[in-house]
């Protein structure tokens, strides 16, 4: 009853009001619980150039001193050092994941194969013991393989974005069995030409392996995609692209997938200024986007997008060169993945110039990583992830009624966010209405 009256009413009232608008995004920022830095002094070399969580546990890379770390998310101790029984293995820490207790880490940079072809490295999360070393049955130079990495239910993916079969720095992506070290497959781009760097970014997950082409040319020079594949048989299923691509935005540079979600990072989209950047989620079941996210304070050169995370229901985006805290310093930010609404902002308590807090980002049960590099030490931070506001609570206390209401139509809320308070904004927070509190 009270919905169907109110319809009318927020008719009635967009026709002859003139008030301001409001938006409903969130603005506020949140700084972390706990700094993650390597127990020994001088092995942190671009410490948190990489970062992902599972099960309370933390992994980071620093591969300017070809490491990586693991540490408890809740206390922040360190639990091992990860460090290859071959050094020297260049960029060692490029790239990591974990599940469980196995850790996977890329060293995009390593020269077994010829230089900088690259290998990829399997670890106990808790001892730091090496289990398995990957190396392609086909590598060659320059293959950088290893330059992105994923796990999931004992298979591992990586990407080799410069690998050669489709033309010059095509890129190919590989699986391997996370248990025993086989190689299982070797993916191409079906329709792959040279510089389309795919595997730039790769996940597995839900049945699936998603691999990122930031530099693929299909609707203009590096607009980018991403492309789905079966993880059971390799088998092609679909490529994606922005609803609205554009010249270089280079969609598919991060990739992240929970839940059927498809999390995809575009970093030099332009809203309105240069290289900002986006993000996008994706219904991996259809390709459907499902929505697009930016940040509320967008800004020229921000790179939104250039790292990205999800999970249950919650999306890290990172945003390495945001200005906040000094020129590049960098910041991240979390989302509502049922409603795409920003919830809060990240950024380091102790964050300054050209630290590049958001080089990496995870998410998972609770607990948000953001990596920032600072071209030297390094570290990383944990943050508590909060609650996802429920959207149409506008006063915040817990639960949505009249009053709720009544607020969004006295103050006009631009629900979503196009400068003009209309039927669509009115039908949007009708839907929230509807689909109540968590």
């Amino acid at each position: 009853m009270y919905k169907y009256c109110i319809h009318r009413s927020a008719l009635s009232l967009f026709a002859i009001s003139s008030m301001s608008l409001v938006t409903h995004a969130s603005g506020q920022v949140i700084n972390e619980d706990r700094i993650l830095v390597p127990a020994a002094t001088g092995n942190g070399a671009f410490f948190g150039r990489s970062a992902a969580i599972d099960n309370g546990i933390v992994i980071v890379g620093a591969d300017g001193a070809e490491r990586a770390f693991t540490f408890n998310a809740a206390t922040g101790a360190q639990i091992a050092a990860l460090i290859p029984d071959d050094p020297p293995s260049r960029s060692f820490g490029y790239s990591v994941d974990i599940q469980g207790n196995i850790a996977v880490v890329g060293a995009r940079w390593d020269d077994d194969n010829g230089t900088q072809s690259g290998s990829a490295y399997i670890f106990d999360a808790f001892t730091g013991a090496q289990l398995h070393k990957f190396l392609p049955p086909d590598g060659g130079v320059d293959f950088h393989f290893g330059h992105s990495v994923s796990i999931h239910d004992g298979i591992v993916g990586v990407g080799a974005q410069y690998d050669g079969e489709n033309g010059f720095r095509s890129g190919a992506a590989y699986l391997f069995d996370a248990s025993t070290g086989a190689f299982i497959r070797k993916i191409i781009a079906p329709d792959g030409v040279s510089s389309d760097l795919f595997g730039a970014s790769i996940a597995v997950g839900n049945g699936i392996v998603a691999i990122g082409s930031y530099q693929d040319d299909d609707v203009t020079v590096n607009s980018g995609s991403v492309y789905i594949f079966n993880l059971a048989d390799g088998s092609f299923v679909r490529k994606i692209i922005a609803d609205d691509p554009g010249l270089a935005d280079q969609f598919g540079f991060s990739l992240a997938i929970d839940n059927g979600i498809l999390a995809v990072g575009s970093n030099q989209d332009n809203i309105g200024n240069n290289d900002n950047g986006s993000a996008y989620l994706i219904d991996i079941n259809t390709g459907t986007e499902l929505h697009k996210l930016t940040a509320s304070d967008t800004a020229r050169e921000d790179q939104f997008g250039w790292s990205i995370g999800i999970h249950n229901g919650v999306v890290v985006v990172g945003s390495h060169q945001d200005d906040d805290l000094g020129s590049f310093s960098g910041s991240a930010y979390l989302f509502d993945a049922s409603t795409g609404t920003q919830i809060v902002k990240l950024r380091p308590s102790d964050g300054g110039p050209s630290e590049y807090f958001g080089s990496s980002v995870a998410i998972e049960n609770g607990f948000a990583v953001g990596g920032s590099i600072l071209f030297g030490p390094g570290s990383a931070y944990v943050f508590s992830v909060p609650t996802p506001p429920c959207p149409a609570d506008l006063n915040d206390d817990g639960a949505i009624d009249f009053f709720d209401i009544s607020q969004f139509l006295t103050d006009q809320i631009d629900w979503n966010e196009d400068t003009v308070f209309d039927f669509f904004d009115i039908s949007g927070y009708l839907t929230a209405y509807s689909t109540g509190c968590p």
